[in-house]
């Protein structure tokens, strides 16, 4: 039994190494754009901003998309303000620009109501959303428009990166958005399966308007993102790309603290089971199989002979050596020199983290988000 065990573990880590180089082909595959020199924008967008208790970013937000290199006449902020009960509305109203428009909720509408009225209200025929704890680059709204009108893509996911500090957490958080990226623009390549994250994704109002909304996810309270680009997936998926550009990441901040590290990834995991794709979950799938196949090898290890001890260093060798590989290509891309120095425990840490992960998708429970007890 120990020798069949083994050699299904080499086959399963083998597998997995497959698996990690096909998602960076696919991400260095993946057409870097270079705003094309001279390239004068004509459309007119809206950047729809759902802002929650975000007294402590909004401000900074809202200040580094005014500081654009981008026609002043051809684009307009929206910021929906839902039901805020710190000073966001405060330092909203401080606010001076006439790009610079605010929508004030009582209601509690949540995320997704947010930006529908955002949407609702709005002049542009590109519609961009990022998040109110998010900066962008000078030339992050040329880089995004620029690529729409050269690319016609009805459907844009754009990168995102975690600003980080020394400790764990947000080196974990780091990791696993870069991560994400690369498997974002893989699926979007390859046609494979469709990822995005809301914090920087464009698309077309005309688009928005003919999947109606967040009609078919409306009950669920987060998952704007990727509802909406597995739902313009089933309509068409040459509408969607994915824009690799350095200009147009957004930064945004990582949890601080592992009970909102937890908040977060149980909100993340609770939508999975809604997914109308679930080719991304074959992934997953794959990984949280690898991982348990792992752990049941040590476990055995304390009643078998040693193989099982040995199939389980084999298998966490192979497992550590291509993830460091495929994320060290990764941040040199990002450039953040200092996130793998905490790569052991962080690998360790996100070894846990999927098996937990899958409880919470599979048996979803309550968490917490902007001050709100959800489900």
């Amino acid at each position: 039994m120990e020798i069949g065990l083994f050699v299904f573990t080499v086959c399963v880590a083998f597998g997995y190494v497959m698996m990690i180089s096909r998602i960076l082909t696919g991400w260095e595959r993946t057409s870097e754009w270079i705003i094309p020199k001279r390239h004068i924008p004509s459309t007119f967008t809206s950047i729809i901003i759902a802002a929650r208790n975000e007294e402590k970013t909004i401000e900074k937000c809202i200040n580094s998309i005014l500081k654009s290199d981008f026609p002043t006449d051809l684009y307009e902020i929206i910021v929906v303000n839902d039901a805020s009960t710190d000073n966001t509305s405060t330092i909203l109203t401080q606010l001076s620009s006439s790009r610079l428009r605010i929508i004030h909720s009582e209601q509690n509408i949540g995320k997704k109501g947010a930006l529908s009225l955002g949407i609702e209200k709005s002049k542009g025929d590109l519609i961009i959303t990022t998040d109110a704890d998010c900066e962008v680059g000078h030339q992050w709204l040329l880089s995004i428009v620029s690529y729409y009108e050269n690319s016609k893509a009805r459907l844009i996911a754009a990168p995102v990166q975690y600003d980080i500090d020394k400790s764990l957490i947000q080196r974990f958080q780091y990791i696993d958005c870069i991560n994400n990226m690369a498997v974002t623009a893989n699926g979007i390549l390859s046609n494979a399966y469709f990822m995005a994250n809301g914090a920087n994704l464009a698309y077309e109002k005309s688009l928005f308007m003919e999947l109606g909304g967040f009609q078919r996810s409306e009950k669920i309270a987060s998952g704007d993102d990727m509802f909406m680009i597995q739902e313009a997936a089933k309509l068409d998926p040459k509408l969607i790309r994915f824009l690799k550009s350095k200009e147009a990441i957004v930064h945004t901040q990582p949890e601080d603290s592992l009970g909102g590290l937890i908040q977060q990834r149980k909100r993340w995991a609770t939508k999975t089971k809604f997914y109308s794709d679930k080719r991304i979950m074959k992934i997953q799938g794959y990984v949280f199989f690898f991982v348990m196949l792992l752990l049941f090898n040590l476990g055995l290890s304390f009643f078998g002979t040693g193989l099982s001890f040995f199939g389980f260093l084999f298998g966490l060798f192979i497992k550590l050596s291509i993830d460091y590989m495929y994320l060290a290509k990764l941040q040199e891309y990002f450039k953040s020199k200092d996130a793998l120095k905490s790569f052991l425990p962080a690998s360790l840490m996100f070894m846990v983290y999927i098996v937990i992960a899958a409880w919470w998708a599979l048996f979803p429970s309550r968490y917490k988000w902007k001050n709100r007890n959800l489900n």
